[in-house]
């Protein structure tokens, strides 16, 4: 896994444009915080409430979703050059809140910038990678029914809130019910750096 997976250590940065574009991938960009700050966090997520919290390698920042894409390599030298114009970020992740999903509800983690210079550079960058108006940036714990979640958000707010530095935002491939317990699977594509060099994240290999 690497420390993207979502698949962490196990994702593999995968130049889709090796195979040709041969059908569309379901992709977004994310910031995705250290292996070792998702780990402490999915620890303070105790069973028994009967809530399916997200695993450990699922957690990341949604910056905004992409759809079904075919030119992953265009999408990615975008994403790219958008991470370039962009400095790191200190992130806070804490705060528990939720939000009504189909139904249900979905609670979640504050994640947001540690200073206000901090939170206006990370929409700006959400904005450029193609967030909606409606951003809010957060990090998912659970999708439970409305009678679970009163006892799912005392949890959340219970989980120790904590500063990072993001370095990166990474590509990442979801596939739908690919993954363990037939939750989805994700793949990182490609990891841009903020403040890198705009397209030095894309290689395809040769054929």
């Amino acid at each position: 896994m690497d420390d993207s997976g979502i698949r962490a250590e196990a994702a593999v940065e995968v130049p889709a444009e090796a195979a040709g574009d041969r059908c569309p991938r379901r992709l977004f960009t994310a910031l995705v915080p250290p292996v070792a700050i998702r780990a402490v966090i999915a620890a303070a997520l105790p069973g028994g409430l009967g809530v399916r919290w997200a695993r450990a390698e699922q957690m990341h920042v949604t910056l905004a979703f992409h759809g079904a894409v075919r030119d992953v390599g265009a999408l990615v030298e975008r994403i790219a050059a958008d991470a370039a114009e962009h400095p790191p970020i200190r992130l806070r992740i804490g705060g528990a809140s939720s939000f009504d999903h189909h139904g249900g509800s979905v609670v979640w983690l504050g994640a947001d910038g540690a200073t206000e210079p901090d939170r206006a550079e990370l929409r700006a960058l959400a904005s450029r990678c193609g967030a909606s108006r409606r951003f809010t940036p957060h990090l998912t714990l659970a999708r439970v029914r409305r009678s679970q979640a009163a006892s799912a958000l005392a949890v959340a707010a219970a989980v120790e809130p904590v500063e990072i530095v993001v370095r990166d935002v990474s590509v990442v491939e979801s596939m739908l019910g690919a993954g363990e317990d037939g939750r989805a699977l994700y793949t990182v594509v490609a990891r841009p750096e903020l403040g890198g060099r705009a397209g030095a994240a894309w290689a395809p290999q040769p054929e």
